[in-house]
């Protein structure tokens, strides 16, 4: 029953929506992206993106890293790497470790100014450091005990202590610290610290929000609910774009087997996370 509605909706919209109608007489084209994808590792980026594409008004353009790794190729060279898309259609690109970068936020606005949107997705920060210590001895997982994550945290709650002692003492604040340092702030190094850091989300929003005003041009997702309730999540996120809404709960089932929610495409082919 699910999947019948699924289709029929799908022809529904092919058939009768104002705005897919008009996108087939547009001319297909590389564009430049309307929305940009960012945020923590191993949060749900990759989950998002690959849904979201689903929609017969987004072209996904996969990860460019145009603003960390090709900047001076030029523009035109980050246009070529888009998806073919049309005026109507949302075209994006997802790089989530823009999200660390202070240079990089200001070379997004110098750019798009308010003509592009963000959606930054996050998941708690204790289960993404905990995370990033086991990915950290993936190789090696004998060592991966609690005893080892203790002293790790100890550590680079020390190397954070001395931070806020500068801090405290006036010389910097954690705004300063991150734009002087950029990626390296918390991305560089072997220190804990980093990995630390990286879940002190609050940093860097505060100077997204400054040129992305929260939910007008930047949405903040919890990666776990794209877990636990999908259908919401992309309702949210098509009322954000301002997308026709075609992807809602009846897209996903839980799957018992594997403890997480697939979805079924358009075309009624159902597709799981670990398949």
């Amino acid at each position: 029953e699910k999947l019948t509605k699924i289709l029929n909706e799908r022809r529904d919209f092919i058939t009768d929506n104002e705005r897919y109608k008009q996108a087939k007489y547009e001319i297909w084209k590389h564009n430049l992206p309307k929305m940009i994808v960012i945020g923590a590792k191993k949060c749900g980026t990759g989950a998002l993106a690959k849904t979201l594409a689903m929609h017969p008004l987004v072209q996904y353009g996969g990860e460019s890293f145009y603003f960390l790794r090709h900047l001076k190729e030029g523009i035109d060279w980050y246009r070529e790497s888009m998806a073919m898309s049309r005026d109507s259609d949302i075209a994006f690109e997802k790089t989530p470790i823009y999200l660390y970068s202070h240079s990089i936020l200001n070379k997004i606005y110098e750019i798009f100014g308010d003509e592009v949107k963000i959606i930054n997705i996050m998941c708690d920060p204790v289960r993404r450091i905990y995370s990033d210590f086991l990915h950290l001895y993936r190789f090696n997982q004998s060592q991966a005990t609690m005893e080892v994550f203790d002293a790790l945290v100890t550590s680079g709650i020390e190397d954070i202590n001395r931070r806020k002692n500068r801090i405290n003492l006036g010389i910097t604040d954690w705004d300063k610290m991150w734009k002087l340092e950029d990626v390296a702030f918390s991305l560089k190094g072997h220190s804990f610290e980093k990995t630390i850091l990286k879940s002190a989300y609050s940093i860097y929003l505060r100077q997204w929000y400054k040129k992305f005003p929260k939910y007008v041009n930047f949405l903040n997702l919890d990666g776990s609910d794209l877990y636990s309730n999908p259908g919401k999540i992309f309702v949210d996120v098509q009322k954000f774009l301002n997308l026709p809404i075609v992807i809602d709960e009846d897209n996903f089932f839980y799957n018992e087997e594997i403890g997480l929610y697939c979805r079924f495409d358009f075309e009624g082919k159902p597709i799981c996370p670990s398949l």
